[in-house]
C-alpha cells in the first residue's frame, strides 16, 4: 500500500514517521502506542463528535475572545500624536471637533482617537482650547501638577516649565481645575482664573482677570 507523502508543516505526520522509524520497544509502552495516545489527546477535532456541552464551551470561548477584542479596541492604550511649536503658533483640529491654538515653544500630546470615558490631552507650554461639548465624555488637560476638566468651553492654560505658576483662564463656559498633589479643586466662571504656585503647591482663585490680556 502506498504511503501518503509526509508534509513538513504537518506535525502529526512527522510524529507518525518518527514512531514508525524508531528503535524503541514495541507493545503497550512502545513509541507507536504512545504516539496514538498522544494524537488522541492533542487532536480533539479528529474523528470526534462534539456533544452539546462541548459546543457551548466553544461558543463561550469565542464570545470571551470577541469581548476581549472589543475591550482592547475601546479602552486599550491609544496611539499618541505629538504636536510641537517653536517660534510660531499652531492651530490643531482634534478628532472630536475641538480646536487648540498652541502657543510658541509648546507641546501638546493627544491620542489619535479618544477612547474610554474621557478626552485627555497633555500640555507643556501654553494653549487656547475651544472644546466641543460632550456631556458623556469630559475633556481634560493634564499638565502634571494641575488637571483642567470641562464638558465644552473656551479656556487658556499657561504651563511653561520656566514659569513659577500654572495659570488657567476661563473665557466661556465652566471648568474645574484640580491640583494633583493635594486634590484641591476650584470651579471657574467666565472671566476668572486659577493660579497654581509651583513653589507653594497651592491653588488660588483670581476673580479680577483680564481675559483678553491673558490670551493675547
Amino acid at each position: 500500500m502506498q504511503k501518503e507523502p509526509i508534509h513538513k508543516n504537518d506535525p502529526f505526520q512527522q510524529l507518525e514517521k518518527l514512531a514508525n522509524s524508531t528503535h524503541a520497544p514495541r507493545g503497550k509502552y512502545g513509541a507507536q502506542a504512545g504516539y496514538e495516545l498522544l494524537k488522541k489527546h492533542i487532536h480533539p477535532f479528529e474523528k470526534r463528535t462534539f456533544t452539546l456541552p462541548v459546543w457551548r464551551g466553544i461558543a463561550a470561548a469565542i464570545l470571551i475572545l470577541l469581548a476581549g477584542w472589543w475591550i482592547v479596541r475601546e479602552y486599550g492604550q491609544p496611539e499618541l500624536l505629538l504636536f510641537e511649536t517653536t517660534a510660531q503658533t499652531r492651530i490643531i483640529e482634534l478628532k472630536d471637533g475641538s480646536r487648540v491654538t498652541l502657543n510658541r515653544y509648546s507641546a501638546l500630546t493627544v491620542p489619535q482617537n479618544f477612547k474610554g470615558t474621557a478626552r485627555e490631552v497633555t500640555l507643556r507650554g501654553e494653549a487656547l482650547f475651544e472644546v466641543v461639548k460632550n456631556a458623556g465624555k469630559p475633556f481634560r488637560v493634564l499638565t502634571g501638577e494641575v488637571t483642567v476638566e470641562v464638558l465644552g468651553t473656551v479656556f487658556n492654560v499657561n504651563a511653561y516649565r520656566e514659569n513659577p505658576e500654572i495659570v488657567t483662564t476661563l473665557l466661556e463656559g465652566r471648568v474645574a481645575v484640580k491640583e494633583a498633589e493635594n486634590g484641591q479643586e476650584l470651579l471657574l466662571s467666565p472671566g476668572e482664573r486659577a493660579v497654581y504656585s509651583l513653589s507653594e503647591k497651592e491653588l488660588a482663585h483670581d476673580t479680577g482677570t483680564d481675559t483678553e490680556g491673558a490670551v493675547a
